[in-house]
């Protein structure tokens, strides 16, 4: 099977949103370079359409928890999963 890549380096989280169209006064968006795209991800078919997006503070918006984690190297599994 063909390895197939993703075009982009930074994602856009919307927290607290209900809808990416409309105007929300508690909407928090944050854009970040630091994530990891599942390896077998398929933009085409859009299979494994998963990702960790990693933030460097935590936030809150609308009831949504968003929370970094220091130090993420030091971390086995994210190591592992890296």
């Amino acid at each position: 099977m063909q390895k197939i890549y993703y075009r982009f380096s930074t994602f856009q989280a919307h927290l607290g949103a209900q809808t990416l169209l409309a105007t929300e006064e508690d909407r928090i968006v944050i854009d970040t370079t630091d994530f990891k795209v599942h390896e077998s991800y398929n933009p085409l078919t859009i299979v494994n359409d998963i990702a960790l997006v990693f933030f460097t503070e935590d936030y809150t918006a609308n009831g949504i928890h968003a929370y970094s984690v220091a130090k993420l190297e030091d971390l086995t599994l994210y190591a592992n999963f890296r």
